[in-house]
Formats: C-alpha cells, structure tokens, sequence
C-alpha cells in the first residue's frame, strides 16, 4: 500500500483515504482499521496505545507491504501470525528519516460460541529512525505489547 498523504482537498472536495470514524488520538488524520498491525495502527484487540500511523501519516504519506496468515489450530481455535514493514512517503522533518520500522505479531482466538470470542497476543516494533527527535539522536525503544480481548458478538 502507498499513499502520497497529500490531502487532495480543494473546492469542497477531499481526495482523503476514509475508512472508518477517526478515535480521540487520531487528530493527524489517522484512521481506524486498515492494518494487520498492532502496534503502529489500530486493530481491535491490540488497540489499545497505538502510534496512530494514518494512510495519510500527519501528511507525509505511508509506504507498508504487510502479510497474515491465518490458520486453525482446532476446530475453535484459531492462530494469526502478521508481520509488516512501514516507512513514510516523504521524510521526517524533524530527523530527515523515513524508516518507522517492522512489527511482527501473533494472535490466537478462541471461539466459545454464541457469539463469545477470547482474542489474545503479542506484537513487536523495530522502530526506525523516524522516531528519533532529532538527527543524531538516541534510536526509539522496541516497543511490544501484549493483549486480550473478550468479546460478544451480537
């Protein structure tokens, strides 16, 4: 996926990718479920602190190629192994940097019936040098994070 983060907007108009109700945190135009992520995006279970990255990413765009595979371990449980790579379309001004990193992630849902799910996992950043302040200085933590989510679905 690309996206230039440019907003197209003029006369009335938004050329805007749009895909669902922007949250409290995505005052930079984020939106909402999109990705197989974790961690930089939201995605239900995990969503809990994301980073917020947008398809627009606070104008500068976003180039990621991600990939999920999902498999049944039994006939009510089921396992989600994602991995993806990020970089933004137009550099960081603030570092000059557009590397935001590769997140890997697992998760496994368990299916009661009637509606009742039990989402658990675990995801993983390599932060890039997109989060470093300033050219030079100190590279961002690895963040992870680890997850459930009961749910009924009805």
């Amino acid at each position: 996926m690309y996206a230039t983060g440019g907003n197209g907007s003029g006369d009335g108009r938004s050329n805007e990718f749009r895909t669902v109700a922007q949250s409290y945190r995505d005052g930079f135009g984020s939106q909402g479920y999109w990705s197989y992520m974790q961690l930089t995006s939201p995605n239900g279970p995990g969503d809990l602190a994301d980073l917020g990255v947008g398809l627009q990413n606070r104008g500068l765009g976003l180039f990621t190629a991600q990939g999920k595979l999902e498999y049944p371990l039994t006939a009510r449980l089921t396992s989600s192994t994602t991995a993806g790579w990020l970089q933004t379309a137009a550099r960081n001004p603030l570092n000059g940097s557009k590397g935001i990193g590769t997140e890997v992630g697992e998760m496994f849902t368990y299916d009661f019936g009637g509606g009742l799910k039990l989402d658990t996992g675990s995801a993983v950043l390599f932060t890039g040098d997109y989060y470093r302040p300033a050219p030079g200085a100190a590279k961002a933590n690895t963040l992870w994070e680890a997850f459930a989510r009961l749910q009924l679905e009805f």
